[in-house]
């Protein structure tokens, strides 16, 4: 089983619609590459099961793996477009994967954003943030407020 889910950008002006295909052009290449990864999921769980004989009915009935990903625009600005892809994958390993990826476009272009141009334009440098967070201890985390600043 392989499903995704995400949005279709458009624009209403030429700069916008240029943005939104850029940006749909990022999540199409993602797709691909999941649509990839999947068939050869679905290829080592048929070899795998064809040759453990017993797991034959398994892989017939189609539970041999589960692979969601779900894309969502969070967040827009007039600098800024935030999509997130959460993924869930269980490939009938010890338990399931659950990743979740955030990508920044910039919202004239549609170009991705790498995390140093973002932090850069908040004036920090990406490598004394991760310092930073590097340094500040679990018990820390725990005690800070919940909520977050904004800008």
């Amino acid at each position: 089983y392989s499903e995704q889910k995400y949005p279709v950008f458009t624009g209403e002006s030429d700069r916008d619609k240029k943005a939104a295909e850029n940006i749909n052009a990022f999540i199409e290449s993602i797709l691909s590459e999941l649509k990839d990864d999947n068939e050869g999921y679905k290829a080592d769980a048929k070899s795998l099961y064809t040759a453990s004989g017993d797991m034959a009915e398994l892989f017939s009935a189609g539970s041999y793996y589960d692979c969601e990903d779900n894309f969502e625009y969070i967040h827009t600005s007039p600098e800024y477009t935030v999509v997130a892809q959460e993924s869930y994958e269980n490939l009938m390993g010890a338990h399931p994967n659950f990743v979740n990826r955030y990508y920044v476009f910039d919202s004239t272009t549609g170009k991705k954003i790498s995390l140093d141009e973002f932090l850069k334009d908040y004036g920090a440098d990406s490598s004394k943030v991760f310092s930073a967070i590097r340094t500040v201890s679990p018990s820390q985390i725990a005690s800070t407020s919940s909520s977050c600043p904004t800008r």
